[in-house]
């Protein structure tokens, strides 16, 4: 695996600087431009999360032959049960999300966005999200 790039996360211009680069390179890696702005949103997702709630992180992305995966890190509260980040939610208005008190659709959004999506606690605090895309030929 290939180290493509890192960005630092500390304001949300980071967060979209960082999907916009990740969009970049996926494009030149050849990846099609569904699949690479599919991508880019889920690193959106993923970094403006480790903005809001962490405070700060760092987004990388690694490349293999078959796939492109970005990497957001944050050293924030974490999650108790970090698999649950991808879950989908209630629907019911008097189950709806509010902020502090319960996950968001962001992480359901970013699993149906990319091909794989993992979520674990870092040593020392903090989460490591993982979003794969595969390239298509």
């Amino acid at each position: 695996m290939t180290l493509a790039c890192r960005c630092p996360l500390a304001e949300r211009s980071d967060a979209t600087a960082a999907a916009a680069l990740t969009r970049k390179l996926a494009r030149e890696l050849g990846m099609a431009a569904a699949a690479s702005e599919r991508l880019a949103l889920a690193t959106l997702e993923l970094a403006t999360n480790a903005v809001r709630h962490a405070g700060s992180g760092e987004m990388e992305m690694h490349v293999e032959w078959d796939r492109v995966t970005v990497v957001v890190l944050d050293r924030g509260p974490g999650l108790d049960t970090p698999e649950r980040l991808f879950e989908d939610r209630p629907r019911n208005p008097a189950e709806a999300w509010q902020p502090g008190q319960s996950l968001g659709a962001g992480g359901p959004s970013v699993r149906r966005l990319v091909d794989e999506a993992s979520a674990r606690r870092r040593e020392g605090g903090g989460l490591e999200v993982r979003a794969v895309m595969r390239r298509r030929r």
